[in-house]
């Protein structure tokens, strides 16, 4: 019986992710490249893998030699009709129900309330982040939550007003 304790075994280093130094290094290794040279070879010395360096001389012939050197997520973006950003949650048709009056009688009610008539498993800011983001003008959609006040304790707060009205505040 060993006296030693159970740990995790050792595992192997996750490769580290490649950014704008590496790639840098990586062509310029690949500008110099020595005769007899594999692309193998001059990856492993850049200390990436083989199929990152191929990406990236692919990237360098598409977009050009100064920019492909930095990043280049945001050019990727461009190219291919999308933006960077978190995706949404919620469908479009789903939104336009909700900020619909036909659709959603609950207009004015909380979020929460409309996200759970509509069965959507989100929470408020979430909505409120796909309201704001995809439908133009819906920014201005904000369901209130209108404070009502008991009949019985309306009759006290008004008296208490017409009471107090003439007093000064003191404290202020």
């Amino acid at each position: 019986m060993s006296n030693e304790r159970p740990s995790t075994p050792e595992r192997p280093l996750l490769s580290k992710i490649p950014n704008t130094w590496r790639r840098a290094r990586f062509f310029a290794e690949c500008d110099i490249k020595r005769d007899g040279d594999t692309m193998g070879q001059i990856c492993e010395r850049s200390g990436i893998s083989r199929r990152t360096g191929e990406r990236w001389r692919q990237e360098r012939r598409l977009i050009g030699t100064p920019i492909a050197i930095h990043r280049v997520r945001k050019l990727k973006s461009e190219r291919k009709g999308t933006q960077l950003r978190r995706p949404f949650t919620v469908p479009e048709d789903t939104l336009r129900d909700i900020v619909s009056p036909e659709k959603n009688p609950h207009q004015w009610a909380p979020l929460v309330i409309q996200a759970r008539k509509f069965k959507l498993p989100i929470k408020k800011r979430t909505l409120q982040f796909n309201l704001k983001t995809q439908l133009k003008r819906a920014r201005m959609y904000v369901a209130h939550q209108r404070k009502t006040i008991r009949m019985n304790n309306q009759g006290d707060r008004v008296q208490y007003g017409e009471d107090n009205k003439d007093k000064l505040v003191r404290g202020y």
